[in-house]
């Protein structure tokens, strides 16, 4: 029922949008610079509307298949966390913090107190995620394994970016930062 209603009122969104008739296509027209703007314009909305929609669906599948989703559970405050892979040396630097923005502070300050702060911004590979979305989740695993020696290392976090983090920063403590910092972990959550 609900479901027929989303699409009824996303229909009527499409219905909306007006189309010219025949004797305003089959007119020339002088080009204008803007029509190129607001056609590109209307493009992005609909593709807004579209995944809107389908989010909207997805969500209203899962609550008709199993249920409502329970809330978070009580003593999981929010984080962010921030992971900033240095261009010089390929070191790993993790900031967490309430927001993101200090998250991300906190890795470039903790990226600067160990190399150079040029190697920290521009080109320096940076990474955010939070746990807000993360229901009857403890915490997240990561493991990797280094190009240099094939060592395997683990790390755990509140969020999968954290988790990350730690997991490259255990490798470069064994092997060269140059072999951890651009190896992608595989990374899984671990439920409450």
């Amino acid at each position: 029922m609900i479901k027929n209603l989303i699409t009824l009122c996303a229909l009527a969104l499409v219905a909306t949008v007006t189309v010219p008739s025949f004797a305003d296509v089959a007119r020339p027209r002088p080009p204008r610079p803007d029509l190129d703007y607001r056609v590109d314009r209307l493009e992005r909305e609909s593709a807004e509307i579209r995944r809107t929609l389908q989010q909207i669906l997805y969500r209203l599948d899962e609550l008709e298949n199993h249920g409502p989703v329970p809330p978070p559970v009580p003593g999981n405050e929010l984080v962010h966390s921030c992971l900033v892979v240095d261009s010089g040396y390929n070191k790993t630097f993790l900031g967490q913090a309430k927001s993101q923005l200090d998250a991300e502070y906190e890795a470039r300050q903790s990226c600067q107190k160990s190399v150079s702060a040029s190697y920290c911004a521009g080109n320096a590979m940076l990474k955010c995620d939070t746990n807000k979305d993360a229901y009857q989740v403890e915490k997240y695993v990561c493991v990797l394994t280094d190009s240099g020696y094939n060592k395997t290392f683990r790390g755990e976090g509140l969020t999968s970016v954290a988790a990350e983090a730690n997991a490259k920063i255990n490798c470069q403590k064994s092997v060269s930062a140059s072999y951890c910092g651009k190896v992608e972990p595989r990374c899984e959550p671990v439920y409450y």
